[in-house]
């Protein structure tokens, strides 16, 4: 029973994570917004409630939040959330959400690599083919571009998702440091501060970001993002990881990409070409690989605890 409903706790976690892109992309069509305000919709909703957590939620047996620990963190946090949830909403503008999900996606492999780069991690012979495989699906992807081809999504857009990746994919591995000393949810929850205060100061600085008298759809859309499409979620995974582990529930991440290209078709009539769907199931199958890897190390695994526990 408790693997039932640490399954159903994950799953849920997941598809209202993938429902964000769907939103920003409602925004942008509909009320044409820019990136700054976009964000500032999605952190400035959400603060208050990392907030309450943070005062609320203490984690007990872990170690006190120093100043050098503290300044780290909130470097961590401009970098791994303001950076990357900056440069994905900017490339949601130029592609579809379908597509950008599936970019999105690759980014466990991306730690798997910076592990090995940062920690000297070693990488079996499974994790390289299964690393293979998902760059394989990338290429497959831009097969039309390199051919000459004409398509129907913006490089640039293309090109800031994967910055948005490889972004998000140091933050991950750069808090392997600090998750196991400081405790998750008093982590994440510090990062998620910081990161929607960064958010605040970038909005305030942008001339052309506004959100006063917007439409009252546009703030109920801020609202359900902030919530159900990221505080909510960030907990129901960790939930899930606790109840099943990290690796079922880093497998069953592969649901993501399937309902944002669910949903991107049912409410924006996105479609996809035939090298995108070929490309998206390669990547889903090299994800899935590397996560289901038997032979993945303690680093390995704790990166896949924090990066299925608070993805972007």
């Amino acid at each position: 029973m408790k693997q039932v409903s640490g399954i159903l706790i994950a799953f849920a976690g997941i598809f209202l994570f993938s429902a964000k892109a769907i939103l920003v992309k409602l925004c942008y069509i509909n009320y044409h917004l820019d990136t700054v305000t976009m964000l500032m919709l999605r952190m400035g909703f959400s603060l208050p409630l990392f907030i309450c957590i943070g005062y609320f939620k203490s984690e007990k047996n872990k170690a006190p939040l120093d100043f050098s620990a503290f300044w780290k963190i909130i470097v961590l946090g401009v970098i791994g959330y303001y950076g990357a949830s900056y440069f994905d909403f900017l490339g949601l503008q130029y592609v579809d959400a379908s597509l950008e999900r599936l970019i999105l996606f690759s980014y466990p492999t991306f730690v798997v690599l910076m592990s090995l780069l940062v920690y000297k991690q070693k990488i079996s012979a499974k994790q390289c083919i299964a690393i293979a495989i998902t760059y394989l699906g990338i290429c497959v992807i831009f097969f039309p571009t390199i051919m000459g081809n004409t398509v129907e999504y913006s490089l640039f857009g293309v090109i800031m998702i994967v910055i948005s990746a490889i972004t998000y994919a140091s933050y991950l591995v750069a808090s392997q440091h600090f998750v196991p000393k400081f405790g998750t949810i008093r982590f994440t929850t510090t990062a998620m501060i910081v990161s929607c205060l960064m958010v605040i100061l970038h909005f305030s600085l942008d001339p052309n970001a506004h959100i006063v008298g917007l439409p009252n759809k546009v703030y109920f859309y801020g609202i359900i993002m902030a919530v159900f499409c990221t505080v909510l979620p960030s907990y129901l995974i960790s939930e899930g990881i606790r109840q099943i582990g990290a690796s079922k529930v880093g497998i069953l991440g592969s649901i993501g990409p399937v309902s944002t290209i669910s949903l991107s078709i049912i409410i924006l009539n996105e479609s996809l070409t035939l090298y995108q769907v070929a490309g998206g199931c390669i990547i889903v199958f090299g994800v899935v690989w590397l996560n289901y890897s038997k032979s993945e190390t303690a680093q390995n695994i704790k990166c896949v605890k924090i990066a299925t526990a608070s993805k972007l």
